[in-house]
C-alpha cells in the first residue's frame, strides 16, 4: 500500500532534519503495513486513526485514515499531520 502525502504533511517532512525524516518514513511503512496499529479516534472524529512517536523526546502524531477494502487496491493510506 503507497502513502498519500496531504500537502502540509509533505512540507513538514521536507523542513524537517534528516534524522527526523527518516524516522517519520520509517513510521509510516509501519502504518502502511498494519493500519490498526493508531488509536482510532469517536465523535465527530469517526474513521480518523491516530499513530504516536517518540523521537528525540518529542512526541509526533500522525492521523490517518485507514481506506476501506475496496480503496486499499486504488489509494492507499491518506496520512497528514
Amino acid at each position: 500500500m503507497r502513502p498519500n502525502y496531504k500537502k502540509q504533511f509533505s512540507q513538514f517532512i521536507k523542513k524537517a532534519h534528516k534524522p527526523l525524516q527518516l524516522a517519520i518514513e520509517d513510521e509510516v511503512e509501519l502504518v502502511c503495513d498494519s493500519p490498526e496499529v493508531g488509536e482510532l479516534k469517536v465523535g465527530d472524529l469517526a474513521g480518523i486513526r491516530v499513530h504516536k512517536f517518540k523521537f528525540n523526546r518529542q512526541e509526533y502524531l500522525m492521523a490517518y485514515r485507514a481506506p476501506t477494502p475496496e480503496q486499499q487496491e486504488a489509494d492507499g493510506v491518506d496520512i497528514r499531520c
